[in-house]
């Protein structure tokens, strides 16, 4: 959990730290703010309003299986609804355009 590979870089609880600090802010954002993260900060953000934690090296194994199987392709946009964290969730709404 604690673990860091490469210099300069997070820990796993350092990254969930991150999330929660976003999530204790979330609301002081505008409606309609527009925010870029990468799959692997979404897919967190996800594990952790469905209501799961990172607690554990079992923890970190469970989200990394959630994570590799939850559909994220590039430029996907997912929308963050709700008016308290309680009630929060995400909704995909798009994703690439095949051409």
């Amino acid at each position: 959990m604690n673990e860091r590979v490469g210099q300069g870089a997070d820990s796993f609880a350092d990254f969930d730290a991150r999330l929660e600090a976003f999530l204790q802010q979330w609301h002081q954002l505008p409606d309609g703010s527009l925010l870029f993260g990468h799959g692997l900060w979404i897919a967190l953000l996800a594990w952790k309003l469905l209501g799961f934690q990172v607690a554990s090296p079992a923890d970190m194994a469970a989200f990394r299986a959630f994570q590799t199987a939850m559909p994220m392709p590039n430029t996907a946009v997912w929308t963050l609804v709700g008016s308290c964290r309680e009630d929060l969730r995400l909704v995909f709404q798009s994703g690439p355009v095949a051409e």
